[in-house]
């Protein structure tokens, strides 16, 4: 239940105050909060992945396509960049070095487009 005090203010002032019930804004929070979309659950990380400093623009480490592949199954970053990785010409042993640039994660170069997007608006999908 939400409420509100109320100031009385009449000619003279004082210092009375009315407790007033708000039941309908109650009501409409309530029908608004189960709207929210639902949660969704963490995502599970490796070792090395929860060490990185992703909110950091100095983020910077290296990887191979192999151990990238190792670790997929158990870190949903490995996954992804895993995934990124799948339609460009890498080797499976190529020393990858990952960078942060703004709000995306680049392999190697930094002038050569992103792999994938630390953040994104809700419904924007990077991966067709």
């Amino acid at each position: 239940m939400v409420s509100y005090l109320v100031l009385i203010r009449g000619p003279q002032r004082d210092e009375k105050w009315e407790y007033v019930p708000d039941h309908d804004a109650a009501q409409k929070l309530e029908a608004t909060l189960s709207q929210l979309p639902e949660q969704h659950a963490l995502s599970e990380l490796c070792d090395r992945c929860c060490s990185l400093p992703l909110w950091s623009q100095d983020c910077r480490f290296y990887d191979t396509p192999n151990k990238l592949a190792q670790r997929l199954a158990k870190c949903a970053l490995c996954r992804l960049l895993y995934r990124s990785l799948e339609k460009k010409n890498t080797l499976p042993d190529d020393k990858l070095h990952f960078l942060r640039d703004g709000s995306y994660l680049k392999f190697n170069y930094k002038h050569l487009p992103p792999i994938v997007p630390l953040y994104t608006l809700p419904g924007k999908y990077f991966f067709e």
